[in-house]
């Protein structure tokens, strides 16, 4: 009988520890920012890769009829891992323009 206790103890944290991983596993990958506006990308504000950048910070700056403007900002708080777009490149609303790694 005291077999059969500790068994399920041991099944009960080998689940646990699985269920721990995958969480993990699903949040190691990182996280693609997105455009929110067209235009051509601005050499100034464009983030690089290996950057620390907070949630909130801008990522992309585009040029547009008023001036420039923020196109992109980070959904999460990380680091780059990398950048989809160049400076004097047109990009669109919804283009994928960086990945970041929580």
């Amino acid at each position: 009988m005291r077999r059969l206790a500790t068994w399920k103890y041991v099944m009960a944290a080998a689940v646990a520890a699985a269920a721990v991983g995958l969480y993990s596993l699903a949040f190691a990958a990182g996280v693609v920012q997105k455009s929110t506006l067209s235009g051509v990308v601005q050499a100034e504000g464009l983030v690089r890769v290996g950057q620390t950048v907070r949630q909130g910070d801008v990522l992309v700056q585009v040029k547009t009829l008023m001036g420039a403007m923020p196109a992109s900002r980070a959904t999460v708080s990380g680091t780059v891992k990398s950048v989809s777009v160049q400076a004097g490149q047109t990009i669109s609303g919804g283009q994928a323009v960086a990945e970041i790694e929580p």
